[in-house]
């Protein structure tokens, strides 16, 4: 059972400020994408190009992200300072519509196996009581995804028991219309 905690850190400067990813090729260990919290962090201004090895899994997310949860569970973004990041301040995304059109598209990469389909959507995340500023102002506009650019966005296939609570924020996207708020 794998937990992470990053606390107290200022993330800048980067092409995303905060990368938490469930990917295919290290899913043997699938609980490794679990509980990792992030917590009071200032993050911030994280729009430097993206200088991943050209067609390795990374050179397709784009730059200019606060926090990127990708079929990550059960973890909490809280407390952060987001701010001044192009593309999208704090996201919660299913692996396979992160990668939609890319050699890692689910539909056409041969090493995503039936057990990774049925675990890749992100669940039980919770983003709450962060304060997001002037994200999503500047999202490049060759990434096919510049239309969800926002301080707060899921881009799930359902709201898979994640939700958004007490956050200060100017823009949202959600492919469910609505940001779903927490349990009491």
């Amino acid at each position: 059972m794998a937990e992470a905690d990053a606390s107290d850190n200022e993330m800048r400067n980067n092409t995303i400020g905060a990368a938490i990813l469930l990917l295919p090729d290290i899913y043997d260990n699938k609980d490794s994408a679990k509980r990792i919290d992030l917590v009071n962090n200032w993050i911030r201004d994280n729009n430097k190009p993206n200088t991943a090895r050209p067609g390795s899994i990374l050179s397709f997310i784009p730059r200019g992200q606060g926090i990127l949860y990708v079929g990550v569970d059960e973890s909490v973004a809280s407390g952060n300072l987001v701010e001044d990041n192009d593309f999208i301040g704090i996201a919660v995304v299913d692996y396979c519509l992160t990668f939609q059109g890319t050699p890692f598209d689910c539909s056409l990469d041969p090493t995503i196996t039936p057990e990774f389909l049925a675990d890749q959507a992100a669940e039980d995340n919770s983003v709450v009581e962060n304060n997001l500023v002037n994200n999503g102002t500047m999202p490049d506009p060759g990434n096919p995804f510049a239309a969800f650019a926002a301080d707060l966005t899921l881009l799930t296939l359902g709201d898979h028991n994640n939700c958004f609570q007490n956050n200060i924020f100017t823009t949202e996207f959600s492919t469910l219309g609505v940001l779903p708020p927490c349990a009491p």
